[in-house]
């Protein structure tokens, strides 16, 4: 399964500064034909899964113009399913480089390509509804985050695929409430995806991390803290240590922190995972929330400078963001969100 622009989701209101979870996308979750050899002069397997690789390696402009060719070999060739399964793929990688528009335009296109072929509740939908979620999430665009999530939930509810998609898919509607100020739904979500992840899975991290993001609105410190420290500790204990994911757990524990006016705790915690998303790996959804509190903090204990200097960085990270890009656009929203 392809991650990107993971997870995610801020706490936004005046009064609580951002927090942010995960939101973790679910490409490739729907046993797509993606996962059948091509049979014609293009091998469209061979092609996305080179696209794969150079995506994980942040080779985002090659993974995007071998995608691209790829695409238009589908359509001189009349093969609507490996047009629709690329779709899905180059919304996500477009995303990243920026694209917001483009891959918008691309993950409803794949929707409308799979409802014509295999209805309106086929499984293949659930890879481009989750992409398509994790975007206007991303675009702080709670609402259709929701819808796109909440369907393709159904649609795992209602066909068979492994267990770990619905979990993936509970995670994300958690992190939507979240952002929405839906706790007792984000707790709802959360505890279902604790049972759904095995023990061994370290997304189910994530779902603790919603957990701790609840207790954090309703000002329980102590239990907030609790659950921040299990989700690092899943990390820590399942991931390489190199592991970008580990500093957005360490971000999430100083946001707790900054919040509960432990300010000299929270202030180290911030440079170590400003140390890690230094290197671009990070979301920069998630980045650019977690700089603002960490500017914050830096302004309480006086540091105006370092507060100055991270305050332009947020800036400049916010004018390029799929919130203020999206923002400018009619966004048209398919009906299909709403089947």
């Amino acid at each position: 399964m392809l991650q990107t622009s993971p997870w995610t989701a801020p706490c936004d209101t005046p009064v609580v500064p951002t927090l942010k979870l995960s939101l973790v996308s679910v490409l490739f979750l729907s046993g797509t034909s993606l996962f059948a050899q091509s049979q014609g002069p293009v091998n469209h397997f061979d092609e996305v899964q080179k696209a794969l690789g150079l995506f994980r390696g942040h080779h985002d402009e090659e993974a995007a113009s071998t995608l691209e060719r790829s695409l238009a070999a589908t359509e001189r060739e009349n093969n609507p399913e490996w047009q629709a399964s690329i779709l899905s793929v180059i919304g996500p990688v477009y995303q990243r480089l920026r694209r917001f528009t483009d891959a918008e335009n691309a993950l409803n296109r794949s929707v409308a390509l799979w409802s014509g072929i295999d209805g309106d509740g086929a499984r293949v939908l659930i890879g481009p509804l989750g992409n398509l979620g994790c975007l206007y999430f991303d675009a702080a665009q709670y609402s259709r985050a929701e819808k796109a999530i909440s369907r393709a939930l159904d649609i795992a509810n209602t066909t068979t695929g492994p267990a770990r998609t619905k979990a993936v898919l509970l995670t994300n509607l958690g992190s939507i409430y979240v952002s929405e100020h839906k706790d007792d739904l984000a707790r709802q979500k959360g505890e279902e995806a604790l049972r759904a992840f095995s023990t061994s899975d370290p997304s189910r991290a994530w779902a603790w991390s919603i957990l701790g993001a609840v207790n954090m609105h309703a000002s329980r410190f102590p239990e907030a803290e609790q659950d921040m420290n299990q989700a690092l500790t899943i990390w820590k204990a399942q991931l390489d240590p190199t592991n970008p994911v580990i500093a957005n757990g360490v971000a999430n524990l100083a946001t707790l922190y900054a919040l509960s006016d432990r300010p000299d705790k929270a202030e180290p915690l911030f440079q170590q995972a400003a140390a890690v998303f230094e290197k671009g790996e990070n979301d920069e959804a998630f980045v650019r929330q977690s700089l603002a509190e960490y500017a914050r903090v830096e302004k309480r204990l006086g540091h105006k400078k370092e507060a100055k200097r991270l305050e332009k960085k947020v800036a400049a990270m916010d004018s390029v963001s799929a919130a203020t890009v999206l923002s400018r656009q009619v966004i048209d929203v398919s009906a299909f969100l709403d089947r």
